[in-house]
């Protein structure tokens, strides 16, 4: 999740309201209509109270998945309510803030991303003027409404200026905790996950993981004063810091935190399963992902299943409000499936999260556009894997449109995506033997990469490496050998430059992309110089296969294979007391 869900410290609970929604909506439509009849002929004040239950109307909707209703409450607050901050804005202003926080979150979730981000920004305009004048009163709420707009300028890709409002946001909350801790440690929390979470987008994984950290150890102080009401923020931190870890390749920390964050769920909703199950569906899910990098794919699949089970059982409650998140969770799934071998299922499930996001997206294309693409993708990889080409390359084909479409409207936020829609094009039409248009496919996904990757190296960098590689296997299906090893070289280039910047990250990959390259160095050099090559990749994987061998067997025997065919062609003796403990793994011998 991008936004948390972390409590402001209101004293409420973190999540949703234990009680079934349709009384709670009907009594806030109620309170609309009272307070609409009351305002008709009413003064300024019956005004602002049928603007405020409208606001309260818009949350509600919101959290309920009606989207465009929520929206249509929320402009009429904020039109009533900039009526009468306009006769006394000393007065209104404070409301007004207040309502247009309201109606950028409504735009947000409608995909009307440059609304969303004019409406937050007004908001923060005006708190910063009320915080100018009275600092106590408003500096919580300015710093609030800085948290809403890091969320909307990152949505815009502006993702620089997001980290500048989240380091400001954390700033003032850090101020008010130290004066007041039992009123702002929860706030300090929220800004803090928020603000793990900008890093992250930038690729500054450390202190991501850092900011994750400290969230979690505030929410876990507070958790241990008022378990009752802090506990299920500290299984949200405990997510968002395992993300983290994965992120930085520390699987067994981030597996521990994903699966405290389950434990806390769990028990959470086995008491309150209206407030908690949504947590517990998300918690499962992240677990799941965490298993899988680990190597432990049963367990990560029996995960996976929980979860989907439970965002069913929730869809088919709240279809608004949990359909989109079903989907994305069918995506995981359909992975997970594939990588058990479990194929047809794979594809079985990837329809279903396609057939979802296709409907959403037909209502709401702003919103769930790219989110079709998304499964699209996926949906194309799977097909591809069970050799229906053309029907992959129909899914893949219209999800490289629709994240062009995305791409022309917001390049900030969509060109990543349309380049690896690209780089996922061009493996399923080499898959279908079109190696010519395979290639330009490719080429445009690195020269994308390579120009994002000027702008944001920590982000871009590995992909533009993984690119590299892609397309020196697709230049080497043609017999391009000599530009194959070029590409190759350039990957690898890049693998070597991110291991002084990010050690210990994308070790695979290198691995990878050195083994590539020693296939082609063998065609155009010969197999002494590919020998090295080899050599090293292994090199660069053994720790991690040594700490998590389930993780990384595949590809680790994939290149000892190498290793060893290539001392066969050279007639040289394989180095035994280098090789032998990894190939014991495998029951073999030097």
């Amino acid at each position: 999740m991008d936004q948390g869900a972390i409590a402001a410290g209101d004293g409420d609970p973190v999540g949703r309201d234990e009680r079934d929604p349709s009384p709670l909506l009907q009594a806030a439509q109620d309170a609309v209509a009272r307070n609409r009849h009351s305002a008709d002929q009413g003064p300024d004040i019956a005004r602002r109270a049928l603007a405020m239950s409208l606001n309260e109307l818009a949350n509600l909707l919101g959290e309920l998945g009606q989207r465009e209703r929520a929206l249509r409450a929320a402009l009429e607050a904020v039109q009533l309510i900039r009526t009468l901050a306009l006769r006394r804005p000393e007065v209104y202003r404070t409301d007004l803030a207040m309502s247009l926080n309201n109606v950028a979150n409504r735009l947000s979730e409608l995909g009307r991303r440059e609304d969303a981000l004019q409406a937050a920004r007004e908001a923060v305009e005006l708190y910063r003027q009320l915080a100018g004048a009275r600092p106590q009163r408003f500096k919580a709420d300015l710093a609030m409404s800085l948290n809403n707009l890091s969320t909307m300028l990152s949505d815009l890709g502006l993702r620089e200026p997001a980290l500048d409002s989240a380091h400001e946001a954390t700033d003032l909350y850090r101020d008010l905790a130290m004066a007041r801790a039992q009123d702002h440690l929860p706030d300090l929390a929220m800004s803090l996950y928020n603000l793990a979470n900008r890093l992250g987008r930038l690729g500054h994984r450390e202190l991501a993981w850092q900011g994750a950290q400290e969230a979690v150890e505030v929410c876990r102080g507070l958790a241990a004063q008022a378990p009752h009401w802090y506990r299920a923020d500290l299984a949200l931190a405990l997510n968002n810091l395992s993300a983290r870890l994965g992120q930085l390749a520390q699987h067994g920390p981030a597996l521990a935190a994903a699966r405290e964050a389950v434990a806390i769920a769990r028990e959470l909703a086995a008491r309150q399963p209206l407030a908690h199950r949504p947590h517990l569906a998300g918690a499962l899910s992240n677990l799941a992902n965490r298993l899988a990098a680990s190597g432990e794919r049963r367990p990560a699949l029996q995960a996976a299943l929980e979860a989907v089970d439970l965002h069913r059982e929730l869809a088919g409650r709240w279809p608004e409000a949990f359909r989109p998140d079903l989907g994305a969770w069918l995506n995981d799934l359909a992975v997970l499936f594939s990588e058990a071998g479990r194929r047809e299922q794979a594809v079985q499930t990837a329809r279903e999260a396609v057939d979802i996001r296709r409907e959403l997206a037909a209502r709401r294309p702003e919103a769930f556009g790219t989110d079709l693409a998304a499964s699209l993708n996926n949906l194309a990889a799977l097909l591809c894997d069970v050799e229906r080409f053309d029907p992959a390359l129909v899914a893949g084909r219209e999800a490289v449109a629709l994240y062009r479409q995305a791409a022309a409207r917001w390049p900030e936020v969509h060109r990543g995506d349309l380049a690896g829609a690209l780089n996922n094009l061009a493996n399923l039409l080499s898959a279908s033997n079109q190696l010519g248009p395979a290639l330009a496919s490719m080429q445009e996904a690195v020269e994308i990469y390579r120009e994002l990757s000027t702008q944001r190296p920590e982000v871009f960098q590995p992909e533009l490496a993984g690119a590299l590689n892609n397309l020196a296997i697709r230049l080497g299906n043609l017999g391009r050998h000599d530009d194959a090893r070029r590409a190759g070289q350039a990957a690898v280039d890049v693998y070597r430059d991110l291991a002084t910047t990010q050690p210990g990250l994308h070790l695979p990959e290198r691995a990878t992309a050195l083994t590539v390259l020693a296939l082609h160095t063998r065609v155009v050099s010969g197999a002494d110089q590919a020998l090295p090559l080899v050599h090293e990749a292994i090199d660069v994987l053994r720790d991690a296969f040594i700490r998590e061998p389930a993780a990384h067997a595949p590809r680790m025997s994939a290149m000892l294979s190498e290793y060893l065919e290539l001392c066969r062609a050279l007639e040289r003796r394989p180095d035994s007391a280098w090789a032998r403990p990894l190939l014991a793994y495998f029951g073999a011998d030097a």
